[in-house]
């Protein structure tokens, strides 16, 4: 019995405690903190001004929350109307100020704070030298921010900027054309203009005005090239007249500026004829075809390679004449070798002359050279041709790869003459179902028969392929080997075509279509980037200049 009395006793205990409020009422006329906005008259420490509105009076509604209304008529910063105590509310600005042009500025996006006070952070000022990019500016000056050439898609170049403060790039430039020789590398770019790098030499290899060696594409002053070869020690380019124009190494007379002076930029080529429509640079000696088909060749005259039937130690300063005695057909184009030469005609029919060691000048015969330009030993029809060092290869109708002369490292691309020669063309193996539009040979220009050489194709597909001599890289198919007979496949970057190939001593490069370059294989004398790395076995880019 005294347990239950106990129980009861502490119910009645609690119960009494839960009943206690205060002020439990809305409408008593007092406010409650926890509960209510306002009671009455009684609205705290709370106006219209408090909440943000400019005047008025604050009234309370029967459930105890605020009534605005009375406060409403005087406006507040955000409602969207512009009132006396305010710049600007919302997107309502004063008569004449609505822009930052109005201000004074000449372009961007006049702002309206969240204190209703204008903001004209985002105005510009065309010409004060300040890139604003939220002001309609695309540059300013010499200012455009992290925007470049480069950025923009194209190889190299400088922007400019108009006097709206827009970015003009008409000074922005891709690359059209390149050309790889004995170390280094020489770019054409749309705009006419021509940049080197990679070894250069006393006699100015690169032409860019002096003998010193350069890692990055560097110019050499031309504007109007629209073709480009380079070789051993020198290089050629033509402008759109057919002018021909050569500079380096001119020891015999090879820059064709009727002297032997070497030339540290480029020269015009003494020439009386009609302009020239392509131009070839070898070791020594340079061709060209003129527009009438007749081909040329100046330079030394060593082993028969200007084909003007003139040998031993004689050499020409100016442009010789081919002999035409065994030629079917006017001349189309000219390969210029290391000792030797091969043509075209408009036929289709191959000629070479010059050192036949190897059997390079693909006659079927052991002579050791030729004086004048003498058949290929073949009925086929080619539409391209290439001389390398020990080596020739031409592409037929079909698309299909010949090759003829040395094959020590598998530069021809045919297993049955693997580590021998060829003295007429064979066909390259592996590639029966691929159509080439284009073929390079090497240009190695070592004494020895047996010197690493490789040749590449480009396919109707944008692909290249590349075979012989692999251990820099050259192959660009991510390995390293030190030869392939079967071609392979270069490793195509992701998204590009390439549209053309040329290959150098150790190296090759391409252009895609988009205007770029690509190389890879040997950068021992940064004749691919300024990289410390010594080779690279797949494409990289080569740097952009301005």
């Amino acid at each position: 019995m005294k347990s239950i009395i106990l129980v009861a006793f502490f119910t009645l205990i609690s119960c009494t405690t839960k009943t206690v409020k205060l002020d439990p009422y809305c409408g008593d006329g007092s406010k409650n903190l926890e509960a209510e906005q306002c009671d009455g008259l009684d609205t705290g420490l709370a106006s219209c001004e408090s909440l943000g509105y400019y005047g008025g009076l604050l009234k309370c509604n029967t459930d105890c929350t605020f009534n605005e209304l009375l406060c409403a008529a005087n406006g507040r910063c955000g409602d969207g109307v512009l009132h006396d105590a305010e710049e600007c509310d919302d997107d309502a600005f004063p008569e004449g100020e609505t822009s930052c042009e109005d201000l004074g500025f000449t372009g961007g996006q006049l702002q309206c704070t969240e204190e209703c006070l204008i903001d004209s952070r985002q105005c510009a000022t065309c010409g004060d030298g300040i890139f604003d990019a939220d002001g309609n500016e695309e540059c300013d000056g010499n200012d455009f921010g992290e925007t470049s050439c480069v950025t923009l898609g194209f190889w190299g170049g400088r922007l400019s900027c108009d006097t709206l403060c827009q970015i003009n790039h008409s000074q922005c430039k891709n690359l059209q054309g390149v050309s790889a020789g004995y170390f280094f590398t020489c770019a054409l770019t749309d705009t006419g203009e021509i940049y080197c790098m990679g070894a250069n030499t006393l006699s100015g290899r690169l032409g860019i005005g002096s003998s010193e060696p350069v890692v990055t594409p560097t110019s050499t002053m031309v504007t109007d090239a629209v073709a480009l070869s380079i070789g051993w020690d020198n290089g050629c380019y033509l402008n759109a007249d057919g002018d021909a124009f050569c500079w380096g190494d001119n020891r015999y007379g090879q820059v064709g500026d009727n002297t032997e002076t070497d030339r540290l930029s480029p020269a015009a080529v003494t020439h009386s004829g009609t302009g020239f429509a392509s131009i070839s640079s070898g070791y020594g000696f340079s061709c060209a075809v003129d527009l009438e088909g007749t081909g040329y060749c100046w330079g030394a005259a060593l082993d028969g390679r200007l084909g003007n039937n003139v040998t031993g130690l004689a050499t020409f300063s100016v442009p010789q004449a081919v002999e035409t005695t065994n030629l079917q057909g006017t001349l189309t184009r000219i390969a210029a070798g290391k000792q030797h030469a091969c043509a075209l005609d408009v036929n289709g029919q191959a000629y070479c002359w010059g050192n036949n060691l190897g059997g390079k000048c693909g006659t079927g015969a052991a002579a050791a050279n030729y004086t004048i330009p003498t058949p290929v030993s073949t009925t086929r029809v080619f539409t391209d041709i290439c001389a390398g060092g020990n080596h020739s290869c031409t592409l037929d109708t079909l698309g299909a790869p010949w090759c003829w002369g040395d094959n020590s490292v598998g530069q021809l691309g045919n297993l049955a003459t693997e580590g021998g020669v060829a003295r007429d063309p064979v066909a390259v193996n592996g590639v029966n179902n691929v159509v080439f539009t284009s073929i390079a040979c090497a240009q190695t220009f070592e004494s020895t028969l047996a010197y690493p050489s490789h040749t590449c194709a480009l396919d109707s597909s944008g692909h290249i392929w590349c075979w012989g001599s692999g251990a820099l890289g050259q192959l660009g198919n991510g390995a390293t080997p030190d030869y392939s007979v079967v071609p392979v496949q270069v490793t195509r970057p992701v998204g590009v075509t390439f549209t053309s190939v040329t290959a150098g001593r150790d190296h090759t490069c391409a252009g895609d279509d988009s205007g770029q370059v690509w190389c890879w294989g040997s950068n021992e004398q940064h004749q691919i980037n300024d990289s410390t790395q010594a080779q690279f076995v797949e494409p990289v880019l080569i740097p952009s200049a301005l």
